[in-house]
């Protein structure tokens, strides 16, 4: 066999076993050839007022771990929102002694976050709309204003349709991003009626039983 056909034949063979090698997945001479396979990052939801953050079974921060956070504000500017599962263990009336004699006074009070943990933030239902509200959703307002909480006084309004809080969760532009790409957080719809209903206490742990269910 001549030289020419003798290197031709070489090339032939190499390639043939390339072949074998890189579709058979052995760690082959050819091997390298085949290009890395890439899993695609899965798609993160975005976040917007009136949706559930719900910490993931891991996530243990002391401030986040098990719990349920109620978005408010997520823009270019901040996020925040209130969770909606720790009770402070007080009533509103130990808070603001003024209301101990209207219908708010048993009202509990809940950790709204590690946020002002002094400012009491109110979250309210089917009210009208005020400039000292936020409107969160089409059924759902906040505020901070004392003005707002001796008008839903007046008004006789429902303590099943407020829920107060003292603090707050927040995080600067791009930071909540972060945290759902890092998965610390499952990011799902809100549910008002869990959020004023009265097993909030328990909301994670049916939120993650069904979100992360155990073998």
């Amino acid at each position: 066999m001549g030289a020419g056909n003798l290197s031709g034949c070489l090339a032939a063979c190499a390639a043939v076993l390339c072949l074998l090698f890189t579709s058979t997945g052995a760690n082959g001479p050819c091997a390298a050839i085949a290009p890395p396979v890439r899993e695609p990052k899965p798609a993160v939801a975005t976040p917007a007022p009136g949706m559930f953050l719900v910490a993931r079974r891991g996530f243990l921060d002391p401030n986040f771990s098990q719990t349920v956070i109620y978005l408010l504000q997520h823009d270019g500017e901040a996020s925040f929102g209130l969770v909606v599962n720790r009770p402070a263990g007080s009533l509103l009336s130990s808070t603001l002694p003024y209301v101990a004699d209207t219908a708010f006074a048993s009202s509990p009070v809940y950790h709204g976050g590690p946020m002002d943990p002094d400012m009491l933030v109110m979250l309210i239902r089917n009210s009208l709309n005020s400039p000292l509200m936020r409107q969160v959703t089409d059924t759902i307002q906040a505020s901070v204003s004392l003005q707002v909480l001796d008008k839903l006084l007046v008004d006789r309004k429902p303590p099943d349709d407020v829920r107060f809080y003292l603090g707050y969760a927040g995080w600067s532009p791009g930071r909540l991003e972060q945290e759902l790409e890092h998965r610390y957080w499952h990011l799902l719809k809100g549910d008002p009626a869990a959020v004023f209903g009265p097993d909030a206490v328990t909301l994670w742990q049916t939120l993650i039983d069904r979100l992360e269910p155990l073998d």
